[in-house]
């Protein structure tokens, strides 16, 4: 990604988090992008390399290569990949901005993936714009996207989205885009790339799967906090107002007619 302030920090509770964060939705997110039959992908923001993970376990013929800004970041993905088993050969980091690679071409990968990446970039056509520069006209892209208007609680919460309103603005006056998903589809086409589709995605939990809500609840609850530090560096007086956030969540928690609801958006294109 490109520089700029990183909403959720880089701190090792966090690089945790993002492990965690692919063991929940990992089951929803891949729902729809089909790998088969694909031999070499590019990760664009590859963070502390959960997706490579999942991904190269999901489909032993892949080489991954993943592209990442920050050092910190892919020291952490290095150590996750060594952990994992994978053998080496099979994967690659590089340190990089997706703006900007400075690569002339790269004919050999077949398959871009991106997830949860362009909220974070202030000029996201650019990435695109770059994609298209370096890679061949066959290469399939996969991006999965947020849409942080998309997410509501029954019943509703108000310090719960007070924050979550609050999140939305800061990542704004941050040079990103909460709802960079809603636009997902104008993006592609204003950067000429080919859309195959275009969809949303909802996480629709009730009583019907307790389980499945209150294990979104309380990922929900990390995805939250994980933004306190760079939100109060920045200004944003949210830690008064954080126990009354949780109180609210154990509140939905302890509901059994409480509800869940959140859409993201995902794309497939040809470059």
């Amino acid at each position: 990604m490109s520089e700029g302030i990183y909403l959720h920090g880089y701190s090792e509770w966090e690089q945790e988090r993002l492990l965690q964060q692919n063991d929940i939705l990992s089951k929803y997110i891949y729902q729809k992008i089909d790998l088969t039959g694909k031999k070499r992908v590019l990760e664009v923001g590859c963070g502390v390399g959960a997706q490579m993970i999942y991904m190269l376990n999901k489909y032993p013929d892949l080489h991954i290569t993943g592209l990442e800004l920050e050092e910190k970041q892919l020291e952490k993905a290095t150590e996750n990949l060594m952990n994992s088993g994978i053998p080496k050969e099979r994967y690659s980091l590089i340190q990089g901005n997706a703006t900007q690679t400075g690569w002339e071409t790269h004919q050999d990968f077949d398959t871009v993936v991106m997830i949860w990446v362009l909220e974070h970039i202030p000029d996201c056509e650019q990435v695109l714009r770059e994609l298209k520069r370096i890679l061949r006209s066959d290469t399939e892209l996969w991006i999965t996207e947020v849409y942080h208007q998309g997410f509501a609680t029954y019943p509703a919460m108000p310090a719960i989205l007070d924050f979550w309103q609050k999140m939305i603005l800061f990542q704004s006056q941050s040079g990103g885009d909460a709802n960079i998903g809603l636009r997902l589809g104008q993006l592609l086409h204003s950067t000429g790339i080919h859309t195959e589709w275009v969809t949303p995605f909802p996480m629709f939990f009730d009583a019907r799967n307790p389980v499945a809500r209150n294990e979104m609840f309380l990922y929900w609850k990390d995805l939250m906090y994980s933004s306190i530090d760079s939100m109060e560096q920045n200004g944003y007086g949210v830690k008064v107002q954080w126990n009354q956030v949780e109180i609210e969540l154990n509140q939905l928690l302890e509901d059994t007619n409480s509800v869940f609801y959140y859409s993201f958006i995902q794309a497939k294109a040809i470059i």
